[in-house]
């Protein structure tokens, strides 16, 4: 058996939906986009969106449409995906990395407003807040620091925070939808805000063509500025809407699935599991479980030879991508040295989850032995 660390659960219902989009034989960015935007912007309570071909994208289009580009300064964590480190550099913005939260009980390796404040100078333009795992950040905490904060929910899409969804406090929103991710477009992007002059601005950067067709009968021209073609296609705009129709069906099973993990793990001694019920405050993008002593790796290693791929959660941490000393990170150090991520997504079948636990209690009773 082998059991990847991440898969997307595609249905004859999504297959339906993408030959309808083929059919259509436009398939570039269209009507079919346009009701994704709408519906997403919908589902976080949100003004508007402008969907694109990755979170990449969203982020470059959010960090221009804040004025967080050549000059200013982005403050976010080093224990996060290198891709959100490519924006900031893609915008030219000057990179500030602040350290996590670790705690592995309640599964939160969040940023929090005491390590951001510090960071904090006359040049930071943004803060990027990505919800990590399935666990959403002190969002209003930090947003109440006083500078525009884009949240990252692409993990942690459907959480909720003191009753509100993530996504729906900071000045932007964005979201991967990558076929790892809580839904699936194969490759894709959406950044959502309620700020109409931030939608509209996004929209200009992203329209280049549209406003080239449209301005063809004019003799003037705005100044030139670098702006994009980030567009997300019909049809991966018909399976995110196919998707996004499931996500609490989705959210259901995650939670389903991490009760029992949680109740055939907790007999292994010196790993420390996530506690409390899954739910709204953890909508589990991933199972992690943090090694009280011992080596990852090799755990690592015993779990892809039985034919599972487990994770490490981030790898490496940006501060070490940038070449900046570990005494800043302790947070991330221990969470990259510590913390095992276990397969949990809707598509893994009962026998699958059933092999994964068996070979868990195996594997991770003997690292810690």
């Amino acid at each position: 058996m082998k059991i990847p660390l991440t898969k997307a659960w595609i249905e004859k219902d999504d297959e339906a939906e993408l030959v309808r989009a083929a059919r259509r034989q436009a398939i570039g960015e269209g009507a079919t986009t346009r009701r994704f935007e709408e519906q997403f912007a919908r589902f976080l309570g949100l003004q508007g969106a402008v969907a694109t071909n990755s979170c990449t994208s969203a982020l470059v289009l959010a960090l221009r449409a804040l004025g967080a580009d050549h000059g200013g300064e982005v403050i976010l964590p080093s224990y996060t995906c290198l891709a959100v480190l490519n924006a900031v550099s893609q915008v030219g913005a000057t990179a500030r990395l602040v350290d996590n939260r670790y705690d592995p009980p309640a599964m939160d390796y969040n940023l929090t407003p005491d390590l951001v404040r510090p960071q904090l100078t006359s040049r930071t333009r943004a803060i990027i807040v990505p919800h990590m795992f399935g666990v959403p950040a002190p969002i209003d905490e930090i947003v109440a620091l006083g500078v525009p904060v884009v949240e990252d929910i692409t993990l942690s899409l459907g959480a909720r925070h003191e009753g509100r969804l993530v996504g729906s406090v900071g000045a932007i929103a964005v979201c991967s939808f990558h076929e790892s991710k809580m839904i699936a477009c194969g490759e894709g992007g959406m950044l959502a805000t309620s700020n109409p002059d931030l939608l509209e601005r996004a929209r200009y950067l992203n329209s280049w063509e549209a406003e080239q067709a449209g301005d063809r009968f004019r003799d003037d021209y705005p100044p030139y500025e670098t702006r994009y073609n980030f567009h997300m296609s019909e049809l991966q705009a018909a399976l995110g809407l196919s998707q996004l129709a499931k996500l609490e069906h989705f959210l259901k099973r995650r939670a389903q699935l991490a009760r029992r993990y949680g109740a055939r793990l907790s007999t292994i001694d010196d790993v420390v599991l996530p506690q409390g019920p899954a739910g709204r405050g953890n909508v589990f993008f991933r199972y992690l479980v943090a090694l009280r002593q011992g080596d990852v790796v090799p755990v690592l290693r015993a779990f892809l030879d039985v034919g599972i791929e487990a994770g490490r959660g981030v790898f490496p941490p940006l501060h070490k991508v940038l070449g900046q000393p570990d005494g800043g990170f302790p947070g991330a150090e221990r969470a990259t040295k510590t913390l095992i991520s276990l397969p949990l997504y809707p598509a893994l079948t009962d026998d699958e989850v059933s092999y994964i636990l068996e070979r868990s209690v195996e594997l991770l009773a003997h690292a810690v032995a």
